[in-house]
């Protein structure tokens, strides 16, 4: 009984949300570019050209991860979260969104941020974080198939993070057996995971049983779940630090401790893929979210679309013109569902 009163409130909070939003169109535009406008100085990215060493690359193949420390500059990246964005709803929304957060216990995303500000397209065009990952797939030419910010409100411990998985329907837009997909994953603060938690465990594969890495992302046994628990690695990240780890390797996020609930929580994931891989229809609920870009591709067909941008080498034009992206309430009811039922 109190499982069906609760979807029903769920299912009113989502049509009465909707509304909302297809009558405030203008002012959402208005929100989702404020880190366009306030992204006015961008830092220069040149000269920070990296060459990883035989051991990292070969403790990147052997273990599916690899933390670079200090690849980006903590100007870089402060200058990223300084001009992160608040929120992805209007102003007059925000305590009702708040709200639904901490009830709910979730976390805004939003996608496609290349398109929209030029300092996350810096960091993606000009930074080091795609040389190194030609680097990881056999020094290939980098295509980027989507870009995510992904923020935790003060006051909320995410209900829908901290299950083992696998990033692996993030790639299945691309055939997978000719194109390793590869996370860049950016946190904007200091995690210290003893004292603050929020941090990522890493599943590694020298130490996952075969019978565990062989279970689908979104239905990992208790079990194997355990067993993740008691072989997975934890770090400590500070500023300019990144993890790169591949579209098979299990991870889940660290518990957020109270005393880290008074700050906010950012990061910025990017998903990458060798410049020659293939299209491939999928109609996971996942890769669909976040595929924001309508590319307009054809199943066997590579991926020469300006929605997947060539990162590296660097050089590549981009026309954004030429990048169609949804309406700004396609990326708000996508949070909706976020928020209400874990998409």
């Amino acid at each position: 009984m109190f499982g069906s009163k609760l979807k029903a409130v769920e299912i009113l909070s989502v049509a009465v949300l909707a509304w909302w939003l297809l009558v405030a169109e203008t002012e959402l535009d208005e929100q989702l570019t404020k880190w366009v406008r306030e992204s006015t100085r961008v830092p220069d990215m040149s000269g920070m050209d990296v060459e990883l060493s035989e051991e990292q690359i070969e403790h990147f193949n052997r273990t599916g991860y690899l933390v670079v420390r200090g690849l980006l500059s903590r100007e870089i990246v402060e200058t990223l979260y300084q001009n992160r964005p608040r929120s992805v709803f209007p102003n007059w929304l925000a305590p009702i969104a708040w709200a639904l957060n901490w009830a709910f216990g979730s976390s805004l995303s939003i996608d496609m941020i290349w398109t929209e500000s030029r300092l996350v397209r810096a960091l993606w065009f000009e930074g080091p974080v795609p040389m190194v990952v030609s680097q990881l797939i056999g020094n290939k030419t980098v295509r980027m198939l989507a870009d995510i910010v992904y923020g935790i409100p003060r006051g909320v411990r995410p209900r829908f993070l901290g299950k083992w998985h696998k990033d692996s329907t993030s790639f299945d837009i691309v055939e997978r057996a000719e194109a390793q997909g590869v996370s860049a994953w950016i946190p904007l603060i200091d995690l210290d995971a003893e004292r603050t938690g929020g941090s990522i465990f890493m599943g590694d594969f020298t130490k996952v049983s075969p019978d565990c890495q062989a279970e689908p992302s979104d239905g990992c046994s208790k079990a194997c779940q355990d067993h993740f628990d008691e072989v997975g690695t934890v770090f400590d990240f500070r500023r300019g630090d990144v993890l790169f780890f591949t579209d098979y390797t299990f991870h889940r996020s660290q518990p957020i401790k109270q005393e880290a609930m008074i700050h906010e929580r950012f990061s910025l994931v990017g998903r990458f893929v060798q410049g020659n891989a293939t299209f491939k229809e999928s109609r996971d609920v996942e890769t669909m979210r976040k595929n924001l870009c309508i590319h307009q591709l054809q199943p066997g067909e590579p991926i020469h679309s300006p929605c997947f941008p060539v990162v590296y080498p660097r050089g590549h034009a981009i026309n954004l013109d030429q990048v169609r992206v949804p309406t700004q309430t396609r990326h708000l009811m996508v949070n909706i569902g976020q928020i209400l039922f874990g998409w």
